[in-house]
């Protein structure tokens, strides 16, 4: 899709939605006229264009949501959902700190504009401007998909500083208060949260973006029947980003043998702006946290680590707060950022304390620790 990259009048063009019907594919898109502080842009319409040979070529139809004098028209950047004949689309203003609206079209008039019909609380009509907020401000990079698990419209949007997700039993409402996803504490400059075709029985996939570093993550969590959040991750802090110190490892803090703490240097983590390590030349050196959970409970543990090329002996895993092994995986020297699995049995406990260290009897050896989890299988 072109744009004349002049900032003012287009500087880009960008996708916000995108559905098939039949074998026809369609892409929302938005223009931007031009970039201004963070989270604000001004876009001079959203547009629609659409293939028919499996995305190769694309066609910029007619059809578009001009952007009005104030800036504020509710349909620039829309989020797609096909069901029961109908394409539901879901609208913003430009930037982040718009509202959220819906119409909806019959699936096979998309670009036909004179088919769109907009929710104003009461009924589907034909005048735009009469379209009424659906979840109020702010509301931002909407994606919404119905999910065949919970029998729920699931909305996940950027609203402030952290991505959350709303759940409807219709495609205009009422949505229910929002709940955490996922929380700009844990990850540094998250945005997008944009669901993954894979999502499925409960477990929904999305995913996520950051802008330290700058990529995008496919991120997983877990629903309930009636579309609630079930089995987070517990342990407190994983990305070491709600703190620059480290604790005694007990109320959601982390410990560590010293020599150790939490680097602070984006370009160390494999994550955010934080990571933890362990550094020393003699003994046994280990981050560690205490976690509660479920006797009789089966739980995986994952988390990234990379160490020193000299080291030969460290463990990630998890043991009793007296310190026996529960279940633990074993690694040498680990060279870029590595993800670890341990499978754990809670047996008659209801605290473990998770583990990552290495022997440093060899020489100058060091560790880092990032995004560590424990979730229940």
């Amino acid at each position: 899709i072109p744009s004349k990259k002049i900032n003012g009048d287009e500087i880009t063009t960008i996708p916000t939605a995108a559905v098939s019907v039949g074998k026809r594919q369609y892409l929302g898109f938005m223009s931007v006229k031009q970039w201004g502080d963070p989270g604000l842009w001004d876009t001079n319409y959203a547009g629609i264009a659409y293939s028919d040979d499996d995305g190769e070529n694309w066609t910029v139809s007619p059809t578009t949501w001009p952007n009005n004098a104030a800036g504020d028209d509710p349909f620039q950047m829309q989020a797609y959902v096909r069901k029961g004949g109908y394409v539901y689309v879901y609208g913003t203003p430009n930037g982040r700190t718009g509202a959220a609206h819906v119409a909806r079209v019959p699936e096979r008039k998309l670009l036909e504009k004179s088919a769109y019909r907009y929710w104003n609380g009461h009924a589907w009509v034909t005048d735009e401007s009469a379209a009424a907020a659906v979840v109020d401000a702010p509301v931002s990079e909407l994606s919404v998909q119905y999910d065949a698990y919970s029998k729920r419209y699931l909305m996940m949007t950027l609203s402030g500083p952290d991505i959350v997700l709303r759940t409807a039993t219709s495609p205009q409402g009422t949505w229910s208060a929002p709940q955490l996803v996922a929380s700009a504490a844990d990850y540094p400059g998250l945005y997008g949260g944009y669901f993954h075709p894979w999502s499925k029985d409960g477990v929904i996939y999305f995913t996520m973006s950051q802008w330290s570093p700058y990529n995008v993550y496919l991120m997983r969590m877990q629903i309930d029947r009636q579309g609630r959040l079930v089995n987070p991750n517990l342990v407190a802090n994983p990305s070491f980003e709600r703190a620059d110190a480290i604790g005694d490892g007990t109320n959601g803090t982390w410990a560590c043998t010293p020599n150790c703490g939490i680097d602070t240097a984006p370009a160390s983590s494999f994550s955010g702006d934080h990571n933890a390590f362990v550094r020393y030349n003699q003994g046994w050196r280990n981050l560690y946290q205490d976690v509660s959970v479920q006797p009789g409970t089966k739980y995986r543990l994952t988390g990234y680590i990379r160490t020193s090329v000299n080291s030969d002996n460290g463990y990630f895993g998890a043991r009793t707060t007296a310190g026996t092994v529960i279940s633990e995986a074993h690694f040498v020297s680990v060279g870029p950022w590595t993800r670890f699995t341990v499978d754990v049995d809670s047996g008659t406990n209801s605290t473990i304390q998770v583990y990552a260290g290495v022997w440093t009897n060899s020489g100058d050896i060091w560790l880092q620790l990032d995004d560590v989890a424990v979730i229940r299988r």
